[in-house]
């Protein structure tokens, strides 16, 4: 699926990206792994920021 820099994404929805659970994502947006914002009560991700955060964790796991 692409991502789209102007949508934003629930946790659920990103989770469908990625491949993994909704509560991987809360844990990463927890951990500052991923930014999101509070919006009625509901976490939104922004695909922009989402795309940075895959290119940084990428990034870190090609130093190690």
């Amino acid at each position: 699926m692409k991502i789209d820099k102007n949508q934003f994404y629930t946790t659920e929805e990103v989770a469908k990206i990625l491949k993994v659970s909704a509560i991987t994502i809360k844990r990463y947006i927890s951990k500052n792994k991923i930014p999101s914002i509070k919006f009625n009560g509901l976490r939104r991700i922004n695909g922009d920021n989402l795309l940075r955060s895959l290119e940084k964790n990428r990034a870190d796991n090609n130093k190690s």
